[in-house]
């Protein structure tokens, strides 16, 4: 696969493919309030959904701006904005993981951002949702993406799976930005090698597998999940983003399709992420963008994260 990205280009297509693939799962997913609609063929454009709008997105984009807004407002002490940020959100009916839930009592009890992430929790994809801005900050060294997309995540989520999750979604997001010949299996790969302990390096190298193969969507995706749990989601995001790298909208359209009555806005949030990243703006139909809610306010997060420098990791202080 041969491209040619602008590194500012290909931040803004993560932001921006990730928020359409947001919007486009929504009324798909399993939550009782979007309905648990089935889609029937590949979702080729937004569909109406209880109390929002067309083209609205749902939690992952909001998470990505959220962590967007404490990087660049107060880049030396952004794990504790965002902590600040995330207990405003969800103190204002967001609707927020029981995991995030239960990571901002502690927060508000007055838990350092330090303590605040749960080991344990049910689902573990929010924290790993968030991670991406932090990644998409240090693009130029993937290996220092990683360590702050792992730090982003813990702040609400301790749980292994989670944070190999997001050591290796940030490894791989910097990586496609910083190399553009390089294929995103590729990059995840490498990615995998910075994911430790546990089972997620083992999940993502599968979907690799998968994706490389000549199985069904539907048969990979029974194997993986679509389910909340990050060693479901993540792994079936990568399944699309690969399997139909460099085409963004039928890794978007064929991943809320099959991953319907599931997360489906997460997985396909996920996907988009990586798809985005891969080709840039310029790889997402343009009614796609132009119907999509508060475009504005997505790209002129994009260009933030491409201007910001200098955030750190705790090690790092």
């Amino acid at each position: 696969m041969s491209r040619w990205v602008d590194p500012s280009q290909s931040i803004a297509g993560a932001v921006l493919a990730a928020a359409v693939g947001d919007a486009l799962g929504a009324p798909f997913e399993f939550a009782p309030e979007f309905g648990g609609l089935v889609a029937d063929g590949p979702v080729t454009d937004y569909q109406p959904r209880i109390r929002h709008e067309p083209g609205s997105y749902s939690g992952g984009s909001e998470l990505l701006l959220i962590q967007t807004s404490a990087i660049v407002n107060t880049p030396h002490r952004w794990q504790e904005d965002t902590g600040h940020r995330l207990s405003r959100w969800v103190v204002q009916g967001a609707r927020a993981g029981l995991t995030t839930q239960a990571a901002v009592v502690r927060l508000r009890s007055g838990k350092p951002w330090t303590e605040s992430g749960m080991e344990k929790g049910p689902q573990g994809t929010a924290g790993l949702l968030r991670s991406a801005a932090a990644a998409l900050v240090s693009t130029d060294d993937p290996r220092h993406a990683a360590d702050l997309a792992r730090e982003a995540c813990l702040i609400t989520h301790r749980w292994r799976e989670s944070l190999s999750a997001a050591r290796t979604l940030g490894y791989c997001l910097a990586a496609l930005v910083s190399d553009p010949l390089l294929h995103p299996h590729d990059a995840l790969i490498d990615g995998c090698g910075l994911a430790g302990p546990g089972q997620m390096g083992q999940l993502v190298r599968r979907a690799l597998e998968l994706a490389e193969g000549d199985v069904a969507d539907d048969v990979a995706v029974l194997e993986l999940g679509k389910s909340s749990h990050v060693h479901e989601a993540f792994p079936t995001a990568v399944y699309f983003a690969v399997k139909y790298a460099g085409d963004v909208p039928t890794t978007l359209s064929h991943c809320a399709w099959r991953t319907s009555q599931g997360d489906t806005d997460s997985i396909c949030f996920l996907a988009g992420l990586i798809a985005g990243a891969t080709v840039g703006v310029a790889g997402i139909p343009s009614p796609w963008l132009s119907d999509l809610t508060r475009r504005e306010l997505l790209q002129r997060a994009a260009l933030k994260l491409h201007l910001a420098k200098g955030i750190r990791t705790q090690g790092d202080v």
